[in-house]
């Protein structure tokens, strides 16, 4: 029976580091251009989205952060006056105009140069983020859980893209980053933002105790001889 329990705990282990590899991997990123592709890449977990247009007026997220349910907006360090906002009844219907954003629709505008920059608090952990983005030099700060150094990279290139990306890790925090000259500013806006949250802890813990009484079960079955896997040797 010696060969029988070499199978049984060799199962248990291959199940646990399933589990492990499923759930620790490590920190990494994939970037998207187009967001059909991002939520291909993501499958049903791609469902969850918001946009601003259920705001009436301009709200200011300057010296407040404002919960949008999913996310929050702040700002870091105090920007110059009207900056930060959605921009929601003052919207503008002519693409030359400052106030159209990324689509004619309310939409986040930030304000960012060398020292001041905005950040998106999710609710909960999310594996991905994707949004519509018009800007020239921005970039992004991904912070995972429980992190206080961010992943820097760039954003999208100048013009109105899609920007998405998901990572192996969860996030807590994105921020929004000047990316060009110190002595220089812009002014960028996103709209309709997708995301994926993380499965809750209780979903991870079903699933390890599912795994592991899989193979407890299969160790039963195997000490009852039920499960050829292999001839004892003499």
């Amino acid at each position: 029976m010696a060969k029988r329990y070499a199978y049984s705990f060799t199962l248990a282990g291959l199940m646990a580091l399933m589990v492990g590899f499923a759930f620790q991997a490590d920190a990494g990123l994939l970037f998207f251009s187009d967001r059909a592709s991002w939520q291909t890449a993501l499958g049903e977990g791609a469902g969850l989205a918001y946009n601003f247009n259920s705001l009436t007026a301009d709200v200011s997220f300057a010296s407040n952060a404002i919960n949008f349910g999913p996310f929050r907006l702040s700002a870091l360090g105090v920007p110059p006056p009207g900056a930060d906002k959605i921009v929601a009844d003052s919207v503008s219907n002519d693409p030359k105009n400052p106030n159209f954003g990324v689509n004619g629709t309310p939409f986040a505008s930030m304000f960012l140069d060398s020292t001041r920059s905005v950040a998106l608090d999710f609710t909960h952990p999310a594996m991905a983020f994707g949004a519509d983005f018009l800007s020239n030099a921005i970039n992004f700060g991904v912070f995972t859980q429980g992190s206080r150094n961010p992943i820097i990279f760039d954003g999208p290139p100048p013009g109105n893209h899609y920007f998405g990306l998901i990572s192996t890790e969860p996030i807590d925090r994105i921020e929004f980053l000047y990316g060009g000259p110190a002595e220089s500013s812009e002014s960028a806006a996103f709209d309709d933002v997708g995301f994926a949250s993380t499965p809750a802890p209780s979903s991870l813990m079903l699933l390890g105790i599912g795994a592991a009484m899989f193979a407890a079960y299969c160790c039963w079955r195997l000490r009852r001889g039920k499960i050829g896997l292999g001839t004892d040797q003499a």
